[in-house]
């Protein structure tokens, strides 16, 4: 059966009041909220030029694509917009708390009654608002500040002195609402009724998440586009049961920490890597081949279903520690072995990054062996010796990459 899509142009208000039925859902993979002053200043400022700018009542301004899927549980998963529909939620607040310092007027009740539509449950037959249901939800594992979102919404307040980005962003955005619109009962009214009927974005709804992550895949717009790690992680966490969700997430979260505090990637310092060693092991000894999402997602999609996989990644990481860092593993003796370190640091200064592929795959396949140390500082210094004598001959180094193994 073939994947479908629908694209369907709606304006703010036709987006957000579909959450009434359809709720929003920031997945448990997307990046943390990341937008700062700058972005917010630039959507308000953008917004605010659009609506002085003598624009007739069918004039538009383009918001951005949002791509997103219904995940079965009657939700609306974003895939991409994650940035944007946060913060103009958070908008939608700041013009609600500011509505509620005016005087009760038909314009201000029709734009908190509009306003009540975007954000809470609201049954339509008795106008009942409930404030504790919202129509958006972040489950970003890790995130500590999406109770706090969650309590702005809720209450219209952030704390003075917090520094996380939903009550600083809510904040900025209180200034502006308040400075822009005042007392001026027109000005705000106008304001919401150009917002919701005609700023636009342009929902791309997917059938599944694996189709809703290729089509930002090639999207290119003024969001934070997702990275393969992200999509690779995506595709783990929809692998694993329920139970096993949290200790996953938890878990990539470490390895980030650690990646991040050596200064390497996911994917190209790890999973690239780590396939090299599995076609090796596979016996694959071709000299081109598909990327690592390819690989992962579709050649061996096993390989992220196994309960190894971080463990795998992390055993990597220790390769980086010492070969970046020149710290000793704890329980890897290895790293303490001074010929091992220092037949590393020359590798480090070598300007191919070829060499890494062959330690890492000689490494994984070896690691266990009683006597590794040794036979990794004899591997090392061979390899050295291959790599010196391929650079002096240039001849292509490339054939090191080939299943080294044994």
């Amino acid at each position: 059966m073939s994947a479908t899509i629908s694209i369907d142009k709606k304006t703010i208000k036709n987006f957000f009041e579909i959450s009434q039925k359809q709720p929003l859902l920031i997945p448990e993979y997307q990046r943390p909220y990341e937008w700062d002053a700058n972005e917010i200043n630039t959507l308000f400022d953008d917004l605010i030029g659009f609506a002085e700018g003598g624009t007739s009542k069918t004039d538009e301004y383009f918001l951005g694509a949002v791509v997103h899927y219904n995940n079965g549980s009657n939700q609306r998963e974003i895939i991409d917009g994650h940035q944007r529909i946060v913060s103009l939620t958070l908008l939608f607040r700041a013009l609600y708390a500011q509505l509620e310092t005016l005087n009760e007027s038909k314009p201000v009740n029709n734009g908190k009654n509009g306003i009540e539509q975007l954000i809470w449950e609201t049954d339509m037959a008795n106008e009942n608002v409930d404030k504790s249901k919202l129509l958006i939800r972040s489950d970003v594992i890790g995130e500590q500040t999406e109770k706090i979102f969650r309590r702005i919404l809720e209450t219209g307040t952030a704390e003075p002195k917090a520094i996380d980005l939903y009550s600083k962003n809510y904040r900025l955005l209180q200034e502006r609402c308040k400075d822009y619109c005042g007392t001026g009962t027109e000005t705000i009214a106008k304001f919401i009724e150009c917002l919701f009927n005609q700023v636009i974005l342009l929902p791309i709804q997917a059938d599944s998440q694996e189709m809703a992550l290729t089509i930002f895949s090639t999207l290119n717009n003024r969001g934070k586009p997702l990275t393969d790690a992200d999509i690779l992680k995506a595709k783990i966490y929809k692998l694993l049961n329920v139970d096993d969700r949290r200790t996953f997430i938890a878990g990539w979260q470490e390895l980030e920490e650690r990646t991040d505090n050596i200064g390497i990637d996911i994917v190209d310092d790890l999973f690239y890597p780590y396939m090299l060693y599995n076609r090796a092991v596979d016996g694959f000894n071709k000299r081109t081949f598909n990327g690592v999402r390819k690989y992962f997602l579709s050649e061996k999609p096993e390989l992220l279903k196994a309960s190894a996989l971080l463990t795998e990644l992390n055993v990597i990481v220790n390769v980086w520690i010492v070969a970046k860092q020149r710290d000793e593993i704890f329980d890897e003796s290895w790293s303490r072995k001074r010929t091992i370190r220092q037949a590393l640091d020359i590798l480090m200064s070598y300007p191919n990054d070829l060499w890494k592929h062959a330690v890492i795959t000689y490494y994984l396949a070896n690691r266990e062996r009683q006597d590794f140390s040794k036979s990794f500082s004899l591997f090392l210094r061979k390899l050295i010796a291959v790599m010196i004598s391929q650079h002096t001959t240039r001849k292509r180094l490339d054939i090191i990459k080939i299943g080294i193994v044994n």
